[in-house]
C-alpha cells in the first residue's frame, strides 16, 4: 500500500507539470489573443531610496508580510502573516524576541529630518496583537499589547505594561511601567498582578517558539513540501525537528 500510495502521488505530480506546460504552449500559440494576467511578486522585504531593512538573526517574517525601508528588527523577532512595518518616511527599531502578529501595521510620522518628527521604537520581549495600528510611538520592554489596540502619535506605553484589547491610546499619552490601560480613550486600569506579568512573559516565549516552527516549515524545499504532502496523506509519522537547536 505504501508503495502503491507514492506512486500514485508522484505521476499526480507529473501530470501536474505537463498541464502546466501544455498551458504554456497554448498561450504561444495564441499569442496577442492569450488571456494573461500580469502578477508580481511579493516581496518581504522593501528597500526604498537608500534604505534597506536590517533584518537580525534568527528572525521570521511571513509570506505575506511585509518590511519596508528604514527599520531594524531585532535577533528572534517576527513579523506575522499580513503585518507591515513601513518606515519610508521615519525610523523603526524593533527589538529582540518581540512579535508584529497578524495584519498590523506599524508606520511613522513625516519628517524632513531623520532625526526628528515621530519615529517608532518597540522594545526587547514586546507582544504586539492581532490588527493593531502602532503609530509614531514607543513601546518599552516586556509590554503587551493586546488586539485590535490603536496607538497614535507620541505614546509613551513604559516597561511592563498592558494595553487592553480594543483600546484608542490618544497621542501624547504616557503610561506609567507596571500599570495596565484600557478603553476608548484609554485610562489606567490599575497596577499588573503578578499573573499579568506571567501572562506578559508566557506570550513573548509562545510567539518565539511558533515562528521558528513556522520559519521552518516555509524554509522547506519543493521536494520536502511534496514528502510532507504525502505523509499527511497517507499517515506516516516522522520525527519532529527541536526547535531550540536553532537558538
Amino acid at each position: 500500500m505504501f508503495i502503491t500510495n507514492r506512486i500514485v502521488f508522484s505521476v499526480g505530480g507529473i501530470f501536474k507539470e505537463i498541464g502546466n506546460g501544455l498551458e504554456r504552449f497554448g498561450m504561444r500559440i495564441q499569442g496577442n489573443f492569450a488571456c494573461t494576467e500580469q502578477l508580481s511578486r511579493h516581496r518581504r522585504v522593501v528597500r526604498i531610496g537608500t534604505y534597506t531593512p536590517k533584518i537580525g538573526t534568527g528572525t521570521f517574517i511571513a509570506p505575506n508580510a511585509c518590511v519596508i525601508a528604514n527599520v531594524e528588527l531585532g535577533d528572534n523577532s517576527s513579523v506575522w502573516y499580513g503585518a507591515v512595518v513601513r518606515g519610508d518616511v521615519n525610523t523603526i527599531k524593533i527589538g529582540k524576541n518581540t512579535s508584529i502578529c497578524e495584519r498590523t501595521s506599524v508606520h511613522v510620522s513625516r519628517s524632513d529630518n531623520i532625526r526628528t518628527g515621530s519615529p517608532c521604537l518597540i522594545g526587547d520581549n514586546v507582544t504586539i496583537g492581532q490588527a493593531c495600528v502602532i503609530h509614531g510611538c514607543t513601546i518599552g520592554d516586556n509590554s503587551l499589547i493586546e488586539e485590535g489596540v490603536t496607538l497614535l502619535d507620541g505614546v509613551q506605553v513604559s516597561s511592563g505594561s498592558i494595553v487592553a484589547a480594543g483600546s484608542v491610546v490618544l497621542g501624547g499619552t504616557v503610561i506609567p511601567a507596571g500599570e495596565k490601560w484600557g478603553g476608548a480613550p484609554a485610562k489606567s486600569l490599575g497596577k499588573l498582578t503578578d499573573a499579568d506579568v506571567t501572562r506578559i512573559k508566557d506570550t513573548a516565549a509562545n510567539y518565539l517558539e511558533l515562528a521558528v516552527k513556522h520559519d521552518e516549515n516555509h524554509m522547506l524545499t519543493p521536494y520536502e513540501h511534496m514528502r510532507n504532502e504525502y505523509d499527511a496523506r497517507s499517515g506516516v509519522g516522522r520525527e519532529e525537528h527541536n526547535p531550540e537547536k536553532y537558538f
